[in-house]
């Protein structure tokens, strides 16, 4: 009897503000003291938990000798805020959290869940209220996705409370998330992608929009470009002997398709020796019977005439990106280890970034001593980092007048997966290109299916069966 009165606690005399413990509804038992002050002045209650109420008292009173010893810290979250607030640095410096992210996370924590949860004891917190804060953002107009977000990082911060003993179950788990439709994105038909371009021509930063839609890049890996990531530069060769006749090149033994040749690609005629060349034409075509078809026609040259090729040979490295924390712009690596890749780029693309190197060395001259060496390829004038608001209004002007329907800056990618998957390009190239980790999310994100895709699966009887 005296053993089952001491477990009850009965006979026992405590201390002012030692408490007793009681048995919760979880089955948990709770031992809650009184451990100095609030900021405020008002007595801090400390609880302390256990399977078995000899735990959770043995934590309590060593949690007393700590005090008294001036060593006890009250370390464990009480409440919904506090536990936030002890998950995010504990990411940050467990999980190594982009700055950008974790300034996401604190943005969501600080807009949405502080205020509505806040204050909620961790340990005190139910499904339906989870499921009410849900509706209120919802109420409020805020997106499905939001929602969704918002929720994440709940859960995932109760999550980590499990691992540390402070709660023996995630309440977000026995709340439904809000559905989430498949988001319909615009994107250009090739006509309009090509319209755009050409608006864009004049455009200081034209290089940036040409060298998305022909890559699918990301925004930050468009800003964050440098020039020690590119690899530009002018090839020459040749092989054998030509004859001219106006517009067309003939070459004798020699099968041009099989020589790789990209276009467009420029031709000197008269010599191997380029410095010594007078004429020279672009290579628009090679035509079916392998010969070359010129731009304008040369003049008439016999067979064994010497010649040279010379094409623009390009790649970058996706090495580097540029965000934004607020209007703080930072440096960070690739989104992902698969983000970290080297993109070979068409001739006409090369000569494009070509252009754009001549006119930045115009800029960094013109700027003087005002000049920021980032070694930016798309910064500002003064060599700093392109803010995104700047991006999307210079884009936005272009739209405007080119009369093209508004697309995102990374609308454009999903314009250059399409218009990849609509020239039937192999989806694991796209997909590699893009810095995706799986094919499936190059395919069920991004890829758009055009009208003339459509039409063309409309085959008829005899197409589909066979005559």
């Amino acid at each position: 009897m005296q053993n089952a009165d001491f477990e009850n606690g009965i006979g026992m005399t405590r201390a002012r503000g030692e408490g007793s413990p009681r048995k919760r509804k979880d089955g948990r038992w709770e031992h809650a003291i009184t451990i100095g002050k609030t900021a405020r002045g008002n007595p801090k209650r400390v609880s302390f938990y256990g399977i078995t109420r000899k735990e959770a008292s043995q934590k309590a009173t060593k949690a007393l000798a700590e005090q008294q010893a001036g060593t006890f810290t009250a370390s464990e979250p009480t409440t919904v805020a506090d536990l936030l607030e002890r998950w995010i640095d504990f990411r940050a410096t467990n999980h190594r959290l982009k700055p950008t992210t974790k300034h996401s996370y604190a943005w969501i924590i600080k807009q949405y869940l502080v205020p509505q949860l806040g204050s909620i004891r961790v340990t005190s917190l139910t499904p339906l209220q989870v499921e009410q804060f849900q509706g209120r953002l919802a109420r409020d107009g805020l997106s499905p996705r939001t929602i969704r977000y918002a929720r994440s990082l709940l859960s995932s911060a109760l999550k980590q409370a499990m691992r540390w003993g402070l709660i023996h179950r995630n309440v977000v788990d026995f709340v439904d998330a809000p559905r989430v439709g498949k988001p319909k994105r615009t994107v250009w038909q090739p006509n309009e992608a090509r319209q755009f371009l050409e608006t864009a021509r004049p455009e200081r930063l034209y290089a940036l929009f040409h060298l998305a839609l022909v890559t699918g890049l990301r925004r930050g890996e468009l800003l964050g470009l440098r020039w020690r990531d590119l690899d530009l530069r002018v090839v020459c060769h040749h092989a054998g002997t030509i004859s001219v006749n106006k517009s067309v090149v003939h070459g004798r033994d020699t099968n041009w398709q099989a020589a790789g040749i990209l276009l467009p690609a420029r031709i000197g005629i008269g010599s191997q020796i380029p410095e010594q060349i007078r004429e020279w034409h672009t290579i628009t075509k090679i035509l079916d019977n392998g010969c070359l078809d010129l731009d304008a026609p040369s003049g008439r040259w016999r067979a064994g005439t010497p010649y040279v090729i010379e094409e623009l040979r390009g790649s970058i490295c996706i090495a580097n990106t540029v965000s934004f924390i607020g209007a703080k712009p930072v440096q960070l690596p690739p989104k992902t280890d698969r983000s970290e890749r080297q993109l070979d780029l068409d001739p006409l693309t090369a000569g494009v970034l070509l252009e754009r190197r001549a006119a930045f060395d115009l800029e960094r001259q013109a700027a003087g001593e005002a000049w920021r060496d980032f070694d930016l390829v798309f910064g500002s004038q003064w060599g700093t980092p392109t803010f995104e608001s700047t991006l999307r209004r210079i884009k936005t002007r272009i739209l405007t007048a080119a009369k093209v329907p508004h697309v995102s800056t990374h609308g454009i990618r999903y314009t250059y997966t399409s218009l990849a998957a609509f020239r039937e390009l192999d989806i694991k190239l796209v997909s590699e290109r893009l810095g995706h980790t799986t094919t499936r999310m190059t395919q069920d994100t991004y890829q758009q299916t055009y009208r003339q895709a459509h039409r063309r699966a409309a085959l008829s009887s005899d197409e589909l069966f066979g005559k």
